[in-house]
């Protein structure tokens, strides 16, 4: 084998510096995968709100990664709040109002790529109270190989009456994930849910979630009636089974648990008067009751 000359060995060496700045710069660099506002959050809003410096209520922007040490700054208007939420691999970014961008920032891995001074521009300025959803990926091989073989998209459930107690089914084992109105992102497939509010039925039903948005607004069946109770003479007092509140005929009492309830209905010089009435769903039940006297009229001539 001939002997390698001077200026090929020179040209040896920067072809493979070149190769080790290539493989440091492809493991390297931050990306933003997707961004969206969540109209249905309420985070912002109502939950978890932070004011700005002229008090009015910043935008949130959950910034989805699984590393930390994340540093974030938007230029002139400045970062209002940022929290850590390992346990959620998220990162919440409050930000004021008609915020334009946001520039993101790591010890390692440097940067937003191919951005305008490291600057992420938002489609269009940020709204007050408003929820957002940035994901974020990163050049390492581990990300990118988990997100290439995991899929998600949104499952959105909303109730009326709001406040119900959502469990979603996933591989055999149910969990409680949360109260409507409800928004969540699920890897592909099908999962059964349950929706739970006292006083109401319970509701199941089934849901796929794929690439698209899906929402469904579930309707709660009341497991209530109510019961108008009328007596003879008036202003007798009334108690009901399990009830602590006394009441005072004529009443209607709302909000019953379906099924039989006894009521007890008394005045003073008079007998006491006790029955049990059906409580149906949706439903008004009414009772009239006239009470016997206790007491005697005496004429004296």
């Amino acid at each position: 084998m001939g002997k390698i000359s001077l200026r090929t060995h020179r040209l040896i060496l920067v072809l493979m510096a070149l190769c080790c700045v290539s493989i440091a710069s492809a493991q390297s660099g931050i990306s933003v995968k997707s961004f969206m506002e969540l109209s249905q959050d309420l985070y912002a809003r109502v939950s978890y709100p932070v004011l700005d410096q002229n008090g009015m209520k910043c935008a949130l922007v959950k910034v989805v990664t699984t590393e930390s040490n994340f540093s974030f700054d938007n230029g002139l208007l400045g970062v209002t709040k940022v929290i850590h939420k390992p346990e959620l691999s998220e990162w919440w970014v409050y930000l004021p109002a008609k915020t334009m961008k946001l520039k993101i920032m790591h010890p390692q891995l440097g940067h937003l790529k191919d951005s305008e001074g490291g600057y992420y521009y938002f489609p269009s300025p940020l709204k007050e109270a408003t929820c957002y959803y940035m994901e974020l990926t990163t050049a390492k091989v581990t990300v990118v190989v988990e997100e290439e073989r995991k899929q998600t998209g949104f499952l959105i459930l909303n109730s009326q009456p709001e406040g119900a107690d959502i469990y979603l089914t996933e591989d055999g084992v149910e969990n409680y994930a949360g109260q409507t109105p409800f928004q969540k992102k699920l890897t592909y497939g099908s999962y059964n849910y349950r929706l739970k509010k006292s006083l109401y039925h319970d509701e199941v039903g089934v849901t796929v979630v794929d690439n698209t948005r899906v929402e469904q607004k579930i309707v709660l069946r009341p497991a209530f009636g109510s019961l108008r109770i009328t007596s003879t003479p008036s202003g007798a007092k009334v108690s009901l089974q399990n009830d602590l509140h006394s009441y005072t005929t004529p009443c209607t009492i709302e909000h019953i648990p379906s099924g039989q309830h006894q009521v007890s209905i008394v005045a003073p010089r008079y007998a006491s008067f006790s029955r049990v009435v059906d409580i149906i769903d949706g439903q008004q039940t009414e009772l009239d009751a006239t009470l016997d006297a206790r007491f005697a009229t005496v004429t004296i001539n």
